[in-house]
């Protein structure tokens, strides 16, 4: 089975990367936890607990009771997946025969109400446990994958790959195994996707983060250890948290250094980055440690503003950081003194010479508006809290502040709902006074009703003209919910 593109992408439940487990209903041979392990995993022959064979897995006991066995997994972050991996291996005459997976997007008031995970080998959630899960309603999660048949864990059957074609944002995920047997790994495939609304665009913060959205979307070579690991939270654990090549077949017999100090060119390595907001960089930041023999002698970073519809390869790249001497096993800041005159990029190719291996690179930066970056004909919520929008004023907020119309995701307004709304229009200047202005309708007067979306389509959009403010009108009192 060929390996799919999305398993380039961040691993979102991976225990180094935030994952943990939240609910087991059984961990009586193997604990849940080894399901996010990050390391391949490991067979010990003739080694037993006290419970049965010692496996590198999440095995629960021979069901003997109605029902099946579940987990529950909170992810790093609020995340998009692209994808997900079951692997069985080792678990060959005692895989779970079958699974599905299910998602939900939490808060953190909501995780706490999840009862207080022990992890114990031998152990199963006991019945007050059981019936605070049955409260929670996790069964009633969105299922991303349904029912879906097992192989045992043989190397040639033991890996499950399955692509979700989504782009909503979870932050949990119930995983269920029917009825009951053993997983090895699961690896969950995306990339954050953080609140950016929430973000104050004069905070320093790391475009580059897997927690920031950042992710590897192209690479020459990953021999040792594949880019991503780059975008990793805290320093690199060893050579193999890392990015590292393998070495040049083609480099000359005599290495030759210019004045500088710097290797004369026989080619370099490259990573391409995504990074998680368009930004406007002040420094970069890249890490060598463990890398004492093999690291790359020198370092190059470029960045480009990337619209939605334009071809990775026919960017013109902008030289970020030129090529910059390296150090084995230490931390390495360059601080960029043009920070202001920086052109906004969501892009960053960051290339080592001749080859060799880094740790870890954080590309610093303020975040800016992305609206270079947004394709003319695209369709986008221009009032969203998302886009950078904002309220202004508001006449009556007694229940609730006019400012969570433009929120994400939907809440539920049944018995006192507005009986009417419109909506005006106009466009002001700088120099002008909001309050002196003659507005337009962009909505006549129309019709609401309770606990339902309504639509309305202006069948004259070609001939409105453009506007920077709106008017939200409600008659005659009452609420709505997002507009």
């Amino acid at each position: 089975m060929s390996i799919p593109n999305f398993t380039h992408l961040n691993e979102l439940a991976s225990e180094r990367n935030g994952g943990k487990i939240l609910f087991s209903t059984d961990d009586w041979f193997a604990t849940a936890e080894n399901l996010l392990k990050e390391e391949d995993v490991e067979w010990k022959e003739n080694l037993f607990t006290s419970n049965g064979k010692w496996m590198d897995g999440w095995e629960t006991r021979r069901k003997r009771i109605a029902g099946h066995d579940w987990t529950i997994i909170a992810l790093g972050r609020s995340s998009v997946i692209k994808g997900i991996c079951v692997d069985t291996a080792f678990f060959t005459g005692n895989h779970a025969p079958r699974f599905s997976i299910q998602a939900a997007r939490l808060t953190p008031q909501e995780e706490n109400a999840f009862p207080k995970r022990f992890s114990q080998l031998g152990s199963a959630a006991s019945d007050k446990d059981l019936k605070t899960m049955t409260d929670l309603k996790t069964e009633e999660w969105t299922t991303l994958i349904p029912m879906t048949k097992l192989q045992p864990g043989y190397p040639e059957t033991r890996k499950h790959y399955v692509e979700i074609m989504s782009e909503e944002k979870w932050t949990h995920l119930r995983l269920n195994i029917f009825p009951d047997g053993g997983i090895a790994r699961l690896r969950v495939y995306g990339f954050a996707k953080p609140e950016w609304h929430a973000v104050n665009s004069n905070t320093l913060i790391d475009l580059l983060s897997i927690e920031n959205g950042g992710v590897c979307m192209g690479f020459s070579d990953a021999h040792y250890g594949h880019p991503k690991n780059l975008i990793k939270p805290g320093r690199g654990i060893n050579m193999g948290d890392g990015w590292e090549t393998a070495r040049k077949h083609d480099r000359p017999p005599i290495i030759k250094l210019d004045s500088n100090g710097i290797i004369k060119s026989y080619g370099d390595e490259w990573a391409l980055f995504k990074l998680g907001h368009v930004g406007k960089i002040s420094s970069i930041h890249v890490d060598t440690i463990h890398f004492k023999g093999n690291y790359p002698q020198n370092i190059k970073v470029e960045g480009a503003l990337v619209s939605s519809d334009e071809n990775i390869k026919d960017v013109k790249w902008k030289l970020l950081l030129t090529p910059q001497k390296l150090f084995p096993d230490q931390e390495h800041n360059f601080e960029l003194n043009d920070r202001i005159e920086n052109d906004p990029i969501n892009y960053v190719k960051i290339s080592i010479a001749p080859d060799g291996g880094i740790s870890r690179v954080r590309i610093c930066g303020f975040i800016q508006p992305n609206w270079n970056a947004v394709n003319n004909n695209n369709l986008i919520d221009l009032v969203s809290i998302e886009n950078r929008d904002v309220c202004r004023g508001i006449m009556n907020a007694h229940y609730g502040v006019s400012k969570n119309l433009i929120k994400p995701s939907r809440e539920l307004i049944k018995g006192n709902h507005a009986e009417n709304i419109q909506v005006e229009r106009v466009i002001v200047s700088c120099e002008k006074n909001v309050q002196d202005v003659n507005w337009k309708f962009l909505l006549p007067l129309q019709k609401l009703f309770p606990d339902k979306e309504h639509n309305f389509e202006l069948n004259d959009r070609n001939e409105n003209g453009s506007i920077n403010y709106v008017i939200v009108s409600i008659a005659p009192d009452g609420s709505i919910s997002r507009v």
